[in-house]
């Protein structure tokens, strides 16, 4: 449809408000439907109120729906091409989501949803490898600190160090051997 002095498809322009600005706004025509800020044609099968394509409903088919069926009992009416014969696929009935642009451009968009999600999936599994091994090397360093102490200890235990002294220069407590004192002993031979 052709509105005098304005595009294909649009039948009125009006001032909207975009945020703060004031912009022209076109209205799409019966029949059409806004693609990329464009009004384009519905497909055949299809009809519009200016916003989305709905699909032919109540046995009207065909271009902008002006068709009517007149089915007999062996045919059914198909909102693209009318009158049309039953077979045993057709006894079941799937119903399409309204039609809101290019089937290729939803394709693309359900393509660009897998891809999206497929990342995310991939990104949350690299996250949580890359907290099992920060926990692994948190937990190997733990264990190699304990190690490096005890080795340390057992070191120290067996180097001698005699140095003048009542026990040989070391505490009392890292001293292999304990001290004795006589003065505190039992005699059990009567002496």
């Amino acid at each position: 449809m052709q509105v005098k002095g304005l595009p294909y498809g649009v039948c009125k322009v009006h001032k909207g408000l975009v945020g703060v600005k004031i912009v022209l706004v076109e209205d799409c025509c019966f029949n059409f439907y806004k693609k990329n800020d464009v009004c384009v044609e519905c497909p055949d099968g299809y009809f519009s109120k200016g916003i989305q394509c709905e699909k032919c409903v109540d046995r009207q088919y065909g271009r902008k729906c002006a068709e009517l069926c007149t089915c007999n009992a062996m045919e059914r009416c198909d909102h693209v091409l009318g009158c049309i014969n039953v077979t045993v696929d057709d006894r079941t009935e799937t119903t399409n989501p309204p039609l809101d642009g290019n089937p290729a451009e939803q394709a693309s968009e359900h393509d660009d949803i897998v891809t999206y999600m497929t990342c995310v999936a991939i990104g949350s599994v690299l996250i949580v490898i890359c907290g099992l091994i920060a926990k692994n090397r948190e937990a190997v360093c733990r264990r190699n600190g304990s190690i490096t102490a005890m080795k340390n200890k057992i070191t120290k235990r067996k180097q001698p160090n005699f140095s003048p002294g009542k026990n040989y220069g070391k505490d009392k407590k890292e001293s292999l051997y304990a001290e004795i004192n006589e003065k505190y002993m039992i005699n059990f031979d009567g002496e």
